[in-house]
């Protein structure tokens, strides 16, 4: 007897496309709405947490950057709780909890890195930018204590080094 081509004992189309996850006539619809708001909104999210907690915001007023990061935690952790009343009602897709863990991680991963960011780099050069400037500053008329909170000196166009001391 000969063996059939196919090794699972069936030939033909009908018995091939019975089995596959995707045939044709049998597509499960996607929500184009859901599906644009998982991608986008925890990247907005990401974006603005980073950007509160990384830049001028949290240097002036880091109880603002902070209560930025909290609040979207807070919407992730609502998401979550609607995700889980969603799953018991309705027996809805699991858009509800992949939206809550992809905001909480992007929060989360926003908050940290923005953090990073700010002490390892821009906190020093905040510091550096407030620092008072004095422009035509003469050695032989102002002391050096009356310079301390400066951050760019710059001379009179007439000083010059004295070297013989």
């Amino acid at each position: 007897m000969a063996m059939p081509y196919s090794t699972f004992g069936q030939t033909g189309a009908s018995a091939k496309f019975g089995t596959q996850a995707f045939v044709p006539g049998k597509r499960k619809r996607l929500n184009a709405m859901s599906v644009a708001l998982n991608i986008l909104l925890p990247t907005v999210a990401y974006g603005i947490v980073f950007w509160a907690l990384a830049f001028r915001v949290h240097y002036e007023n880091p109880h603002l950057a902070w209560a930025i990061a909290a609040f979207g935690l807070l919407v992730s952790a609502a998401s979550f709780a609607l995700s889980r009343f969603s799953r018991i009602v309705d027996s809805q897709p699991m858009w509800y909890a992949f939206f809550a863990v992809t905001l909480g991680l992007a929060v989360a991963m926003g908050a940290v890195l923005g953090d990073y960011t700010f002490r390892t780099t821009m906190e020093a050069a905040l510091d550096f930018q407030n620092l008072s400037s004095y422009p035509a500053v003469d050695p032989a008329r102002q002391k050096g204590q009356q310079l301390m909170d400066a951050g760019r000196v710059y001379f009179a166009s007439d000083t010059k080094l004295d070297f013989t001391k």
